[in-house]
């Protein structure tokens, strides 16, 4: 079986006081579900889907999804348990590890967007997911240039789709969304994403939802 690859992009830095236990994964509730997406998961385009961080009864749903790429944005290093499903999923797993919206100091660094951007922007990394630790923030930001830079959204659409995630308390994201351009040459030239990726059918239906 092939191993799935993973790349810690930041290296080791500051870890922050966090309140998401990774050692508690949730237990499977009783009412007849089969499947059970991650905390805070949405369609974000085809094949591309957003999240808080999943755990092992996120598992089959991702399998589900035929996630190949997984982007983690945080400070925390990823679950054993975590990394070994990718391993045995052949997932590619990279890791930018952004400081905590309640970090004193902007916690958002364009180098690592743009690397993520990169990341997105080649449709072999597809299905991907996108996740911070509750999928509100650091993800926020990742998926608001995915629409400025990618995709050419106007500002107050992106604005609105952050705010619905994170409420109010992402000033800094979003004056980091509002200023950030890339300067990498592959960002530089986007003709057609937008019409190959919008030309693709989403995989979600009624059916993803019941085990065979």
């Amino acid at each position: 079986m092939a191993l799935g690859r993973t790349k810690n992009v930041n290296g080791d830095g500051p870890r922050s006081d966090s309140d998401t236990d990774f050692n508690d994964s949730p237990a499977l509730p009783d009412k007849g579900i089969t499947v059970v997406p991650p905390i805070a998961f949405s369609p974000v385009g085809p094949n591309i889907y957003r999240s808080g961080h999943p755990f092992k009864v996120n598992f089959q749903f991702l399998e589900k999804l035929q996630i190949r790429t997984i982007i983690y944005l945080a400070e925390e290093d990823y679950p054993p348990e975590n990394i070994a499903w990718c391993a045995t999923n052949d997932v590619m797993f990279y890791q930018y590890r952004l400081q905590h919206v309640r970090s004193p100091e902007p916690a958002n660094d364009p180098v690592a967007m743009e690397a993520a951007l990169k990341i997105i922007k080649d449709f072999c990394n597809h299905p991907i997911l996108l996740h911070s630790n509750k999928g509100k923030h650091r993800v926020g930001v990742l998926i608001g240039c995915m629409r400025k830079v990618l995709q050419g959204w106007d500002w107050d659409t992106i604005e609105h789709e952050y705010n619905m995630f994170a409420g109010d308390k992402g000033e800094l994201d979003l004056r980091f969304m509002e200023a950030f351009q890339p300067t990498d040459a592959a960002l530089l030239n986007v003709s057609g994403w937008e019409k190959e990726m919008t030309s693709k059918s989403y995989p979600l239906n009624s059916e993803w939802l019941t085990s065979e």
